[in-house]
């Protein structure tokens, strides 16, 4: 498993905001087993791809989306997620939804 440092940040200060310490914990110990991805200057070159590609189309997404995105296709990863609605828009990403 793979996390995005994005993800990483959405995750954590959405529990902090909420002071779910419990929560935070958890999502620590779960992040011990899985490898945290950082940006870089690929992952960059495809996040402005996916921007210019969007914006272009009429079907632009959040910003921070586009660096989740970018991160998974430059190092060919599948992304898991419940918002099909806006990764679905990206060229080429494969996008997959766990949830029941």
């Amino acid at each position: 498993i793979v996390i995005s440092i994005i993800s990483y940040y959405e995750i954590v200060s959405g529990l902090k905001s909420i002071n779910a310490n419990k929560r935070i914990a958890e999502f620590e110990k779960f992040c011990e087993l899985a490898d945290i991805i950082n940006l870089d200057k690929s992952s960059i070159t495809f996040s402005c791809q996916i921007y210019s590609t969007l914006k272009k189309s009429g079907n632009l997404i959040d910003d921070i989306d586009i660096l989740i995105a970018g991160i998974a296709l430059s190092n060919n990863l599948v992304m898991v997620t419940d918002n099909t609605s806006h990764f679905g828009r990206i060229e080429n990403l494969k996008v997959e939804n766990w949830k029941g």
